[in-house]
């Protein structure tokens, strides 16, 4: 038999056997799907249906020789359980309803409802977290339900014995094409003469229910019915004469009667079935369709108020749709909002359900059309990736790694489980041989710092983790007497990622480590795992530093800031002025010299150093990088995914980390004599085997070789990539182990479909705008004073970035001071937007339209954003996630949702670790709460996994640079993301400031993205040596780029051959994805 499902995001799902609907609902073989369906997960919500209902009605027709009737299509049992529980009723959702008067919708409705919270809400549920809409869970419940059905017909329901009963395969099966009414079931009952069997309760538990209950529960076996003896003719006629006179529209009496040989029984909805061939008869199945309703229609039945409600998702949807349509027009707005106030008095009843129809169509299409997701779509997506997945920063040995790791090699059933973690934890197949590449770096003598820089989301915190747990088992494996001094290791990142490590060091490997807390106290926080904390200041005679063999296996966390400044510049500034009575000018001409002799300082207590995030240690006269400079440690492992967010010149702040301790010498006169190498040579221009290749990794290098302004940015990220070889290790989603042939990291990501979207002001927008840009710009450029340089004013960029947002936005932010402090206060008045607006606007939180439609007037991101946001959270129900650059920003948006009763949750600056903690929790966690998490880029983008239930990602303004960008998409293109894609959303104004910072971030990101790039996929494998950049010669062709020779030209008609600075500024461009015009 075949049946198909169609009408889910015009997706179709046929089977042809039970075999194919247990692979589409994700069940491992067809004993799981049989163990489901007898779970407490739905056997108890079915078994309700069944007593009351399918057992009855089979005993009502036994004897009259027909089948029992098809009964209610989906579609309208799906209506009954969403009108059951729609504007507060509890129909379905009730422990305990009265089913007096119940029928057969009412009973399979409240199953199908019971099966779908017991499976959605729970995490051991089988949708839970799987990015299904209501309707496709709806869907794939009532296939569940009739294969269930089907397997409890007579001739297949087994006894308590376990053998067919005898009975009722004597019996002719007979099967009928008969329309029954839905009768309820005591009428049912008259026309069986069987007492239908009452409905034992259920245990009450907290799965599914809105109430939190669920329906009773029915025995876990049916009982064995006893065969009937067989009836008289007189007996049947009279059974046909009562079913004809209760279900006179089934005809029963003039049904066919089907031979055994050919039976089939049917689940019919009017003109929709599912058929179970029982003789499996591979050339006569038929093919059969269900419809479902679109996720408008049901928004539409939900709606259980006849005239506008903003708590209403049709009239949130219809509202937006509204506000888009009439633009600035006042008058045409408020006549719309007044019609849907008053529909039922100023529409005649015939025309009301035609009005409503046509908005229900409406709300199905989506106001902005991108391009579907298909093969051609991740072709195009792979193509992209692969063109930055250069191998030379990567490895393939995986079983060398998995033998130097301990990990026992079984070819492709090896398990990556490392001696010491934790049973139910393992490795990716990606991540032994970043260990043993990092195991490399820390070996070589000269090499002070290593460069783990894998794409966000590939499990970085893990590869470290193994790296600690293989240097453990190394430092055992050397005899006593020939150790090193044992010392602590030390991890530092931001704040926000110190719960995060804590937790995954003690689910890796909970008894390897002591871990220690070097961040705030025990009276201030609470434990996050099994670590201890730190009290006051670390110094050298602290217990920790005493050699004990022990301190080898302690792990001190601490955060960036907290170490600057117990152990920075400014604690040292601090101690001077204090302790040794120096004048504060005097310290501050010292104040980035460090001191051993100094109670705070930390100098040579740590051999290993660990950096998460370590682009935050970029800047050389930052606090942060001297205090962490000021350990002299024998090795850092520096972790970034975006290890030069702002340009080339980030890579100098790295460099003192990783120049190795005699790097001075090596420039001296007498070693360059042995290199046979001159001063003023380029130690980029020779071949990495060259004795003189080593220079490449002194700061002396970098400044004269690389950051010159007489190097072509492409010429720049070419040198930079010969020093990467070096010491860095990255791969990217397309990355194969091994090379070419191996499992490509990607199948255990999602993809990303991105779409740049163009929003436009209109013609009196625009003159405002150009007006008020005019203005700020003249004063975005400080003057410098005397010796030093002009300097960009932030403030103003500030200010260029609001506006672009919304024209009153600066105005608006001068008055309520919308800055990150404030936030908390702000946030805490429910509705404290409304002393934003005048008093002739009579703002009113029930009729929010002029309220919204004065928000949008000159916001032509945020009216894009609604458009995408009506789609996606009002009428899909999907969660999205939305990055600002400015605080002032989200609160604005926080306010367009709160008028729009849509339920947005914020993360910020403003708020503590257990207040994060929750926001997360509610927007990755609850199905229908915190539809929508807006935060900013300083907040968000780093140490976030977002991907539970959420692959929308909108960027509202602007990033810094791309990689805060890549970082911030990364919150949900991780591993464990339900969803096969991620859709990225990047919305600008043509012709605005926020188009040149877009500009701007392309240009900054040419040296990385030269760096990074796969050149054998544009040069041909060709690379001259590796001496010189040659990315081949590519032309535009019709807007697209290809290669020179692939395409016949004239000799009259030569195209420009691009630079390689050209053929970057295309690639970075085109991963911006198709670009919406609106």
């Amino acid at each position: 038999m075949v049946f198909s499902l169609i009408g889910v995001r015009e997706e179709e799902l046929a089977f042809r056997k039970h075999e194919d609907l247990r692979a589409e609902l994700g069940f491992v073989d067809m004993n799981e799907m049989k163990r489901f369906v007898k779970s407490d997960r739905f056997r108890p919500y079915f078994e309700t249906y069944a007593y009351a209902w399918i057992l009855p009605q089979q005993k009502a027709v036994k004897h009259v020789g027909t089948s029992r009737g098809r009964g209610p299509q989906f579609i309208t049992v799906e209506e009954r359980m969403l009108v059951g529980e729609r504007s507060g009723s509890d129909k379905f959702s009730t422990p305990y309803p009265d089913k007096s008067n119940w029928d057969q919708m009412d009973h399979c409705a409240y199953a199908m409802y019971g099966i779908c919270r017991a499976n959605t809400k729970s995490a051991s549920g089988l949708f839970f977290n799987k990015g299904l809409s209501p309707a496709q869970i709806n869907l794939r419940v009532w296939l569940l339900i009739k294969y269930e059905e089907y397997n409890w017909a007579p001739s297949r329901r087994l006894p308590p014995g376990g053998t067919r009963d005898p009975s009722a395969e004597s019996e002719p099966e007979r099967s009928v094409s008969t329309q029954l009414l839905q009768p309820s079931a005591s009428t049912l009952q008259q026309a069986s003469n069987t007492p239908q069997p009452p409905t034992p309760n259920l245990p009450d538990r907290s799965v599914g229910a809105r109430s939190g209950s669920v329906p009773p529960q029915p025995p876990t076996t049916p009982p064995r019915l006893t065969p009937p003896p067989p009836p008289s003719p007189e007996d049947e006629r009279l059974a046909r004469i009562r079913l004809a006179t209760n279900f006179p529209s089934s005809a029963a009496h003039n049904q066919e009667i089907i031979q055994p040989d050919k039976w089939v029984e049917v689940v019919q909805s009017n003109n929709q079935k599912l058929e179970f061939d029982r003789d499996v008869d591979e050339e006569n199945k038929d093919s059969i369709e269900t419809e479902i309703l679109t996720n408008a229609q049901i928004m539409a039945i939900e709606n259980g108020a006849r005239k506008f409600d903003i708590k209403e998702r049709f009239w949130k949807a219809w509202l937006i749709d509204e506000l888009i349509r009439k633009g600035n027009d006042v008058r045409a707005f408020k006549e719309s909002l007044e019609l849907a106030g008053q529909i039922t008095t100023r529409i005649a009843d015939h025309d009301q359900k035609a009005w409503f129809d046509k908005v229900t169509r409406d709300q199905g299409i989506d106001t902005i059309q991108y391009q579907p997701w298909d093969d051609a779509a991740a072709a195009e997506f792979d193509a992209q990736q692969s063109y930055f997945d250069s191998e030379d920063y990567q490895r393939e040995d995986l079983e060398d790694s998995c033998r130097l790791l301990h990990i026992p090699w079984y070819g492709d059933k090896t398990i990556f489980r490392m001696p010491g973690m934790n049973l139910s934890q393992q490795l990716k197949f990606w991540q032994p041989v970043a260990v043993k590449a990092i195991i490399e770096f820390c070996l070589q003598p000269h090499l002070r710092a290593c460069f783990l820089a894998d794409y966000t989301g590939l499990g970085k915190t893990w590869i470290i983790v193994s790296y600690l747990l293989w240097l453990q088992k190394f430092r055992e494996d050397i005899p006593a007497k020939d150790r090193p001094l044992a010392k602590p290791i030390l991890i530092l990142m931001p704040k926000a990622l110190i719960s995060q490590w804590i937790k995954a060091i003690d689910l890796i490997a909970p008894n390897a480590f002591e871990v220690y807390k070097y961040h705030g106290d025990t009276r201030r926080s609470k434990p996050i795992a099994n670590e201890r904390t730190v009290m006051g200041t670390l110094h050298h005679a602290h217990e920790l530093f005493d050699g004990k063999e022990q301190r080898s296996r302690a792990i001190i966390i601490s955060s960036y800031t907290t170490f600057a400044v117990r152990h920075g510049p400014a604690a040292i500034r601090k101690h001077r002025i204090n302790k040794l009575a120096m004048s504060k000018t005097e310290a501050d001409k010292i104040r980035f010299q460090a001191d051993a002799l100094w109670e705070g300082s930390l100098e040579n207590c740590f051999d290993l150093v660990v950096n998460d995030e370590c682009h935050l240690l970029k800047s050389l006269s930052a606090d942060v990088s001297n205090s962490v400079l000021w350990l002299n440690a024998l090795r850092y492992i520096m972790i970034s995914a975006t290890l030069i967010p702002n340009g080339i010149s980030d890579w100098l702040g790295y460099m003192p980390f990783a120049e190795p301790f005699d790097a001075d010498e090596w420039w001296s006169e007498r070693s360059l004599a042995e290199m046979r190498f001159r001063d003023d040579e380029d130690p980029f221009s020779v071949p990495d085997e060259h004795v003189a290749a080593k220079l490449q990794l002194t700061v002396r290098a970098v400044k004269d070789w690389i950051l010159t302004h007489r190097i072509d940015p492409a010429e720049q990220g070419f040198r930079m990539a010969k020093m990467w070889k070096k010491l860095v290790i990255r791969r990217t989603p397309q990355s194969r182990i091994p090379f070419g042939t191996g499992r490509k990291i990607a199948d255990s990501l999602p993809r990303v479909k991105a779409a740049i979207i163009n929003c436009s002001f209109n013609e009196e927008e625009r003159g405002w705008y150009i007006e008020s840009e005019k203005k700020l710009t003249g004063q975005l450029l400080v003057p410098g004073e005397g010796t030093k340089p002009a300097k960009w004013s932030l403030a103003v960029q500030r200010k260029l970035l609001l506006l672009t947002t919304w024209i009153s936005l600066p105005n608006l932010d001068e008055i309520q001071n919308l800055k990150s402090t404030n936030m908390k206060r702000t946030f805490d008045e429910e509705r404290f937007f409304l002393e934003w607006f005048t008093a002739h606007t009579k703002p009113s939180m029930e009729n929010p339209g002029p309220l919204l439609q004065e928000l949008l007037e000159g916001a032509p991101k945020l009216r894009a954003l609604l458009r995408n946001v009506r789609s996606q959270v009002v009428r899909d129900q999907e969660k999205i996630l939305i990055f600002c650059q400015l605080p002032a920003v989200t609160v604005l948006l926080v306010a367009i949702f709160r008028l729009l009763a849509i339920d947005c949750v914020t993360l910020g600056a403003y708020q503590q670790a257990e207040e994060r903690d929750a926001v997360i929790t509610a927007f990755t966690e609850c199905t229908d709460r915190a539809q929508i998490l807006i935060t900013t880029y300083a907040v968000g983008s780093t140490g976030l996994n977002l991907q539970q239930m959420c692959w929308r990602v909108h960027m509202v303004e602007c990033a810094h640079n791309l990689g805060v960008q890549a970082q911030a998409l990364g919150r949900a293109v991780r591993v464990g993301n339900p969803s096969a894609v991620v859709w990225m959303y990047e919305y600008y104004v043509a012709g605005s400031f926020d188009s040149r910072m877009i500009w701007r971030n392309i240009e900054k990101a040419i040296p990385q993205a030269m760096a990074e790039l796969n050149r054998q996929i544009f040069n041909g494998g060709d690379d001259a040596g590796d001496v010189t950049v040659d990315l081949g010669e590519w032309v535009f062709k019709e807007g697209e780029m290809v290669r020179y020779d692939r395409i016949e030209w004239n000799e009259w008609d030569r195209p420009h051959i691009l630079s390689p600075h050209e053929v970057l500024q295309y690639i970075l461009l085109q991963r911006k994805g198709e670009e919406i015009l609106l």
